[in-house]
């Protein structure tokens, strides 16, 4: 695995906008869909095109907003008029109006704020649509497993009920056999049958989740065609490139980093501020001519940064800390990377060794060739059977952890939302039309 970052702000992250279901329309796409492939079946790379096209419809509010209204700072501050009496003489009134300034320097540095808020908003919406296309993908990956899954529910019912026909047989043909046996196949049963149940329910709660759950849809079955293989996932583990930039958290983060600099050179540019103000003065004197009875003012900032030390050394402090999250974050993603590959490559040697197991078949094949032999008895066939049952069983889980490790990687460098799309869990990486 080769892996590289670097740590120049990358703004590159396009403006889809925060995620959110919008059941109406993820139905009438769905529907479109089926009544256009007419079967009862629909592929995971046409549920994220659904979940895709839905996503766009939804802008994230704050960024809206942020494009939509001035976010410019003016050039005047505050208005003041004022007014005051000398020595309680009215006709010795004082009038005094003063326009407050903004520098040049603050006006540009309020102006970098507003362009790094777009960068963070737009960031954070590129964070919520990968954790959202995730838990899509997750759910996708729970239907297809689940659906596996009662298949085997269904070949080892066939089986304990199968040896429960041969208790019976046994029972009325005064055969000898152990009464614990057809006591604990009988439970068995009971045992699948609530499995069964369980994972009709879990299927259900998928179906929610993936907006199926209506009664057009939840007789709908995943389609397994094109669907990626285990030894097609270790490649692309293999082959993994890492670019801290191509993971949301990561750069938004960054975006944190130059949100809280630009709120430090605010705060210095407003310190280095020259002109204070503007001010026109009339004072009402009887013994002045009415144009010596008007003054103009002007107010200057020494620059000492004293006004402004306090919130700048705030903004110092804040963009420490966002630097140190930022170097966290670095550390976290390439240690879980890492420590997935490590269990990638452990639970993947357990796979190869369960598949071996699955496909040997020589002592089932052996007692079929023998069941007229008097010491071989149906019930050892099914035995057989059933632990061979066992082991397809726990390959089966031990590939939904594998798959869940790929998709966790996918998602630590970044590659679900990276362009192309493409459904990263069908073999020939399927583009996905958004």
């Amino acid at each position: 695995m080769e892996m590289k970052w670097s740590i120049d702000t990358y703004w590159g992250w396009p403006s889809l906008g925060a995620f959110s279901r919008i059941l109406s329309l993820s139905v009438l796409l769905l529907l479109t869909v089926l009544e256009v492939n007419g079967q009862g079946e629909i592929s995971s790379t046409e549920l994220l095109t659904t979940h895709l096209t839905t996503q766009k419809n939804t802008p994230h509010e704050a960024l809206l907003f942020l494009q939509t209204t001035n976010q410019k700072l003016p050039l005047v501050e505050k208005l003041e008029f004022r007014t005051e009496t000398d020595e309680f003489d009215l006709e010795r009134q004082e009038y005094l109006f003063r326009v407050s300034l903004n520098g040049a320097k603050a006006q540009k540095a309020q102006t970098q704020i507003t362009q790094s808020s777009m960068r963070l908003y737009q960031t954070k919406d590129a964070t919520q649509i990968q954790k959202e296309l995730k838990e899509q993908y997750e759910f996708i990956i729970d239907w297809y497993y689940l659906e596996r899954e009662q298949e085997l529910f269904e070949n080892r019912k066939k089986i304990l009920q199968d040896k429960r026909t041969t208790y019976e047989k046994m029972m009325s043909n005064n055969a000898t056999f152990s009464i614990d046996d057809f006591l604990k196949n009988d439970q068995n049963i009971q045992k699948l049958d609530r499995a069964t149940a369980l994972a009709t329910t879990k299927k259900d709660w998928i179906f929610i989740n993936l907006s199926l759950a209506t009664d057009s849809l939840k007789e709908m079955g995943l389609s397994q065609e094109g669907w990626i293989t285990i030894e097609k996932m270790k490649a692309l583990q293999d082959q993994l490139e890492v670019d801290l930039l191509q993971n949301p958290k990561y750069a938004e983060q960054l975006a944190q980093v130059d949100f809280a600099k630009s709120q430090l050179d605010f705060e210095m540019a407003r310190g280095k501020k020259v002109i204070d103000f503007l001010q026109m003065k009339y004072r009402g004197d009887d013994k002045l001519e009415f144009g010596q009875e008007w003054s103009v003012g002007l107010g200057v900032n020494i620059p000492t940064n004293f006004s402004v030390r306090r919130k700048q050394n705030e903004a110092i402090l804040e963009i420490l800390e966002e630097e140190r999250q930022m170097r966290l974050l670095q550390e976290d993603i390439f240690s879980k990377i890492q420590e997935n590959q490590f269990l990638f490559k452990i639970y993947y040697q357990e796979y190869e060794l369960l598949r071996a197991q699955s496909q040997n078949r020589s002592v089932e094949e052996s007692l079929s060739q023998h069941l007229d032999n008097p010491n071989v008895s149906i019930l050892s066939l099914l035995k057989v059977k059933e632990n061979q049952l066992k082991i397809i069983e726990d390959l089966l889980e031990i590939e939904k952890i594998l798959t869940l490790l790929y998709l966790d990687n996918l998602d630590l460098s970044g590659k679900l939302e990276q362009a192309p799309l493409m459904n990263h869990f069908t073999e020939a990486l399927q583009p996905i039309s958004d």
